[in-house]
């Protein structure tokens, strides 16, 4: 009868401590701790590799735990991996992520930014609760500015040239730091006299550029270059043409903004025809944005 009197014992805890998974953990015996995962809200909004860099901490004052973790998203997938499973006891937590194209390099909660690399940041509060997986939804926002650059050539100049390559004077990002808890960025103070290139985007129409955020009231530079298309016709003609166009910034290239400038090209100079600034949220990388 005592062994039978144990074994019912047992079971009942068991059937306890299973019944526990998705009730109230407030009434469990035991609070354990259970696996969290990450992923993006939109995997197609950021189809890119990324590496995420997580901090959290328990918002509930029950237990007052904080920690840190390092994930990475495949090409084109939603959810974040990581070599150690993170799990954590049953209360309320704030995630705040930081992500970029390539490995991040922080130290004492500051970020490095670096132009030509996108960087996401999100800010989630999120439930962790008795059962085998808590799944958290990360919405990642831009920490970078998006400059996008629209060439037209002209009818004559198209027939003969097509673009090679489109560059930009760099804003100085030697000491543009993120801070991770906040995902808000500093801004760089000066332009460079080194030219960044621009990525054409999949849609052939559009070249973009991720730079970090950078005070205005200064000249920024772009560089056209042009290639012949038919090297049998370069008989008299340059094979390369570069073309300059120099304009003045009177405002500051903000962080989570996107500015687009549409250029006009003629065989001899680059006219800045229209520009136009949004809040880069909306923005799919292969679609169009309205000019405002």
């Amino acid at each position: 009868m005592k062994g039978t009197a144990a074994i019912s014992g047992i079971i009942l805890l068991g059937f306890q401590m299973i019944s526990c998974v998705s009730e109230d953990y407030l009434s469990c015996p035991d609070f354990g701790k259970y696996r969290v995962t990450f992923s993006t809200v939109d995997s197609l909004r950021f189809p890119e590799k990324m590496y995420m860099s997580l901090i959290y901490k328990e918002e509930s004052n029950l237990i007052n735990l904080n920690g840190s973790g390092e994930f990475v998203k495949d090409a084109c997938k939603a959810g974040f991996n990581s070599e150690k499973i993170l799990k954590l006891p049953p209360g309320d937590f704030r995630f705040s992520s930081l992500s970029c194209t390539s490995p991040l390099i922080i130290e004492n909660g500051m970020c490095k930014m670096f132009n030509g690399k996108l960087f996401l940041f999100a800010d989630t509060l999120g439930r962790v609760v008795k059962r085998y997986e808590n799944s958290v939804k990360l919405n990642l926002y831009p920490v970078n500015s998006l400059i996008l650059a629209q060439c037209i050539l002209d009818n004559d100049l198209a027939k003969e040239y097509e673009i090679k390559d489109f560059a930009i004077s760099a804003p100085d990002d030697s000491n543009v730091l993120i801070n991770h808890g906040n995902g808000v960025a500093s801004y760089s103070d000066s332009i460079t006299d080194f030219y960044d290139h621009f990525e054409l985007s999949s849609d052939g129409t559009l070249f973009r550029y991720y730079c970090v955020p950078f005070r205005g009231g200064c000249y920024v530079n772009f560089r056209i270059t042009l290639a012949l298309r038919n090297l049998n016709t370069a008989e008299g003609k340059d094979t390369i043409r570069v073309l300059l166009n120099r304009l003045y910034l009177k405002s500051d290239i903000e962080q989570g903004k996107l500015y687009r400038f549409t250029f006009e090209v003629s065989a001899l100079e680059i006219n800045c025809k229209s520009t136009s600034v949004s809040d880069w949220t909306d923005y799919q990388f292969d679609g169009e944005i309205p000019v405002i």
